[in-house]
């Protein structure tokens, strides 16, 4: 029984902390993209751009920096290497995928 209740709070601990990740991602995304757009309606041209291309590219990392606070949650706090290696696998292919998608 004492092990359950362990593992149950060692996944409600790593489901926290991912929630709070994704969390923040979104919003900063979301933030920085609003801001964009208001420095694009007023008339900031290039700058308005380059803040919106900022804004999408934190949206699209979010999902990346889960897999990495996974990887960091399982080793550091959760001293579990089995899946720590199980997610560094998983970053390593989300890696790769991202490197061969731009080449095509």
């Amino acid at each position: 029984m004492v092990n359950s209740q362990n593992s149950n709070s060692a996944n409600n601990k790593l489901r926290s902390i991912v929630s709070r990740v994704l969390s923040v991602g979104y919003y900063v995304s979301i933030i920085i993209t609003l801001a964009g757009l208001i420095l694009h309606l007023a008339g900031a041209g290039s700058w308005a751009v380059t803040v919106i291309k900022a804004g999408l590219f934190i949206l699209l990392a979010t999902p990346l920096l889960r897999v990495v606070t996974a990887v960091l949650v399982f080793y550091f706090i959760e001293q579990d290497k089995k899946y720590a290696l199980i997610s560094l696998a998983v970053l390593l292919i989300l890696t790769v995928s991202i490197f061969i998608g731009r080449e095509f």
